[in-house]
Order: C-alpha cells, then structure tokens, then sequence
C-alpha cells in the first residue's frame, strides 16, 4: 500500500472516533510509549508525531488519542492524505 493510503485508513480511523497509532516498520519503541503519553501532564494532547527535520513532510510514527470526530485533528489527519496524494 502507498504511503497515502496507510494516511486514508488512519484518517478513517479518526473519524470513526478511535484512538490510532501509525508507525513505520522500522521505528523501536525503547521505553512504555503508552504509560509516558496517558499520564499528566500529556494526557490531554490529542495529536503526537515524530519530527524528523525542520523541514520534513514525512513522519515515521503518530499517535491520535481523544480527537473529536469532527475536530481540528480529524481534519489534520485528513489533510496529510491530500499532502501526500500531491507530492
């Protein structure tokens, strides 16, 4: 599957109102990822991606946890379909 269509089933998830991580075959977690980003104070970000330069498009991995169907999130996960679908 293309890179934008692992973004459109991650964009579907979000809408369906699901919590959704997305990570590339090569990222390791090297700590409880979970335990870290479900305490306070990171509790209540709804949207974690890894930045991989000042000016980088791609991520290797993101996390969408309590984002409103119809929200901002929703809408930025959205988004990142059509970036890719472009360049």
């Amino acid at each position: 599957m293309d890179k934008w269509g692992t973004f459109l089933t991650g964009a579907r998830i979000v809408r369906m109102g699901y919590n959704m991580l997305m990570a590339d075959a090569d990222t390791v977690p090297l700590y409880d990822f979970y335990r870290f980003i479900h305490s306070p104070p990171f509790n209540t970000v709804q949207l974690w991606i890894q930045r991989e330069g000042p000016y980088a498009v791609n991520s290797g991995i993101y996390y969408v946890q309590g984002a409103a169907r119809d929200g901002p999130v929703a809408y930025l996960v959205a988004e990142m379909v059509l970036k890719n679908v472009l360049w």
